[in-house]
């Protein structure tokens, strides 16, 4: 009777796993920094996933809802394209020529017709498309089952699915930017429909004769 019951069980698991999608990190507070209709988009100045910064909106901890990378990491391009912001001379105002850059040099702007150094070339020309890698997803899903003689050849078949066995969450996309809200989840992945995303269970039973 115990062997009814306990014995003759079957399992079976599968596991996978897929990388994180790539985004880009926009900058905050410009829009048309460089002269670029689109962009150029936020540089990266620190590791992917680097912590700490000066800024108040640097992240202490990254990976997670809060901040999935820090917003400090990454930098704003310089605006080459207009002699004042704010009332300011921009100190990385580019001259058009020798004469505009005598009158920016009295603004002790220094920045040369051509800018041939990597760090001020970055610093314009901005950081690329797709820099930044959203979280992955990964699913363990488990089946047992065992099969019950009814009567001579038929028998009623107990199978227990379930799906996301570990209960892993799946995270959204963060805000791609480096704002405050930068590295922000405010929701899970978008997956098919009817899909679900905690832990579920799914019972059945078929009888075949």
């Amino acid at each position: 009777m115990a062997d009814e019951i306990v014995g003759g069980w079957s399992a079976d698991a599968t596991f996978f796993a897929q990388t994180g999608e790539q985004f880009t990190i926009s900058p905050s507070g410009v829009s048309t920094a460089g002269g670029f209709e689109n962009g150029p988009f936020a540089y990266q100045v620190n590791g992917d996933y680097a912590t700490g910064g000066s800024g108040s909106n640097c992240a202490s901890s990254v990976k997670n809802r809060t901040h999935w990378f820090n917003p400090c990491s990454y930098a704003n391009p310089w605006d080459a394209g207009d002699q004042t912001i704010a009332g300011a001379f921009n100190p990385h105002y580019i001259p058009k020529n020798a004469a505009d850059a005598a009158n920016a040099a009295a603004h002790s702007d220094t920045t040369p017709v051509y800018v041939q150094d990597f760090a001020s070339v970055m610093g314009y020309a901005g950081g690329k498309r797709d820099i930044a890698v959203g979280p992955g997803y990964e699913r363990v899903n488990m089946s047992v089952f065992k099969d019950f003689r009814a009567y001579r050849e038929q028998k009623l078949t107990f199978r227990a699915d379930i799906f996301n066995l570990f209960n892993t969450p799946s995270l959204g996309e963060s805000s791609g930017n480096n704002s405050s809200s930068g590295g922000q989840i405010t929701g899970p992945r978008s997956i098919q429909n009817n899909s679900p995303d905690a832990r579920f269970f799914q019972l059945s039973l078929k009888y075949a004769f």
